[in-house]
């Protein structure tokens, strides 16, 4: 597992966090994005996303980024989640979802 600590860390405003977060991605460097209060984490099959369960934390984690960002751009409604997609698969990074933290970790 990783610690999230040391890895920067963007507020969740859309459209202007997507353009932040995919030039991290692409310079293939971490970011975490800290979603909003009203954000859907769930995931109806993490396996199907490629996702492994830390059973102590609850986190998913090494999440295949087409298969969770797509399911959570699809759930929320929010086409700027699945914006991401594209970056995240061309930099090889994989998402974890920390649900009770709220937010998404895209990583190496």
């Amino acid at each position: 597992m990783y610690d999230y600590d040391n890895m920067p860390s963007l507020d969740w405003t859309g459209t202007s966090t997507v353009h932040h977060a995919k030039a991290q991605l692409l310079r293939e460097e971490p970011v975490v994005l800290n979603m909003p209060g009203d954000f859907d984490f769930g995931v109806e099959d993490p396996e199907a996303c490629g996702c492994m369960t830390d059973p102590e934390s609850g986190i998913l984690y090494n999440c295949d980024p087409e298969g969770v960002l797509g399911a959570l751009a699809g759930r929320n409604r929010e086409s700027d989640v699945g914006a991401l997609m594209d970056a995240a698969v061309e930099s090889g990074s994989r998402v974890d979802v920390d649900v009770t933290g709220r937010r998404l970790i895209l990583h190496d």
